[in-house]
């Protein structure tokens, strides 16, 4: 069974595995079924801005330069969604069939518009009846499970009433190895800045 999940925030990423590919995390498990199991964890693909901030000399350009929307998946977002999912499809081509089937394959999401385009888009990738452009005889929308973000306890975690979180964040920031990246990153960017 392939289990697929797109999460909205780098928080809520789970690396369960190294790949070749950049941002694909994966693992295949073993189980006392015949089957394995390979969980597949991934972040929607290029999105506009969250937000502007106060001084933003583009404010006013925001709908021209992200007609869809702030927060939502680009182009390019999309573009690398669907390359994934044909990396996946070649990765896969012998443990998937040609053709979605349920019982191989199950796909969750946070509940966020662009995790949820961006899983259809990986899909139109792995799965050649999910395209765009598809005859209509041919099209077959793929199943895509999502939870109210209010409800999501497995992409979603609520961690701020975590104790164990608090303190594993607190362990790492404090880490020799973690404020010497961020004692690197606050200077390139401070020399960026005075460069633009």
């Amino acid at each position: 069974m392939l289990y697929v999940y797109w999460v909205s925030e780098a928080r809520d990423m789970v690396q369960v595995g190294r790949s070749q590919a950049p941002g694909l995390g994966s693992l295949c498990l073993l189980t006392a079924s015949p089957d394995p199991i390979c969980p597949q964890v991934f972040r929607h693909g290029d999105r506009a801005p969250l937000a502007s901030y106060p001084t933003d000399p583009h404010k006013e350009a925001v709908s021209a330069l992200w007609p869809r929307g702030l927060g939502q998946l680009t182009r390019e977002g999309v573009r690398q969604q669907l390359e994934l999912g044909h990396f996946l499809r070649r990765r896969y081509k012998s443990f998937l069939s040609p053709q979605y089937r349920r019982e191989e394959v199950y796909i969750r999401t946070t509940d966020f518009d662009r995790t949820l385009e961006s899983a259809q888009a990986n899909l139109a990738g792995l799965f050649p009846e999910a395209a765009p452009g598809s005859p209509e005889a041919d099209w077959r929308p793929i199943p895509v499970h999502t939870v109210p973000v209010a409800e999501d306890k497995l992409l979603r975690f609520p961690m701020r009433s975590c104790p164990r979180y608090h303190e594993l964040l607190r362990e790492s920031t404090e880490a020799a190895e973690y404020q010497e990246a961020l004692e690197g990153w606050t200077v390139r960017t401070a020399h960026a800045l005075r460069n633009v």
